[in-house]
């Protein structure tokens, strides 16, 4: 509950372009996703393996759906009308040492040929 209270309270929205539906504009296939070629700044996150539009979705529904205020919810239609065919969608989080030192971040980034186009933050500490 107190992990809940908290990521209610920092839930921080950082956006780079925008615009309305994801099923629409994004292929569920992911296989051809990587993150080799990055920018290095990017390459100090932890991500997850690459991510559906679904999988992505199911995210959202659990950790900031919950919290939804209409402020989020614009945030989060322009970060989902930002995808493209094509584009690579991954979870992402800093490592515990950030998140003990009071800069941890979490949340979801979208690349097009590696590079970063969209990023929704999810938690900061």
């Amino acid at each position: 509950m107190a992990n809940m209270r908290i990521l209610f309270l920092t839930v921080t929205i950082i956006l780079l372009s925008g615009c309305t539906s994801l099923r629409d504009n994004h292929s569920s296939g992911v296989s051809h996703c990587t993150l080799d070629g990055i920018d290095e700044r990017l390459k100090k996150y932890k991500y997850s393996s690459p991510k559906s539009i679904e999988q992505i979705l199911a995210l959202y529904k659990v950790e900031v759906q919950p919290y939804e205020n209409e402020k989020l919810k614009v945030k989060w239609d322009q970060f989902q009308d930002s995808f493209s065919a094509g584009d690579c969608a991954y979870y992402f989080t800093t490592d515990e040492k950030s998140w003990a030192s009071l800069a941890g971040l979490k949340g979801y980034i979208i690349f097009r040929d590696a590079e970063a186009i969209e990023v929704f933050i999810v938690a900061r500490s």
